[in-house]
């Protein structure tokens, strides 16, 4: 999760926020590694680095967590996920969020 805020060996390895998207949905939306890739849904939206992988299924995007507000060009990762609990584990589902993207002209 955060455990890896503020390490600056790992900082300097991964700069910023960073997202894998499939490279036939990349190609769908004019999108190459290392665009900046705005992602939305109802509930926020979030700006990250584009990293063209093979090895993503089409239709699915992966990020890493842990990132904080201040490290985004713009939102988080966290406005996109549900607010709703399970009240047994008392956590939400990050893995299963539906969200659209699109090149980032700076504009949200």
């Amino acid at each position: 999760h955060s455990q890896g805020y503020g390490n600056m060996l790992l900082e300097e390895i991964f700069s910023e926020p960073t997202v894998d998207i499939n490279p036939d949905d990349a190609a769908a939306r004019g999108i190459e590694t290392d665009d900046y890739v705005y992602f939305w849904n109802d509930r926020g939206h979030a700006v990250a680095k584009a990293v063209v992988n093979a090895a993503i299924r089409p239709g699915v995007a992966r990020y890493q967590k842990g990132w904080q507000d201040e490290q985004f060009k713009s939102g988080n990762w966290t406005w996109l996920t549900p607010s709703r609990f399970n009240p047994v584990t008392v956590n939400n589902s990050f893995f299963d969020t539906a969200v659209e993207y699109r090149k980032w002209d700076g504009e949200e």
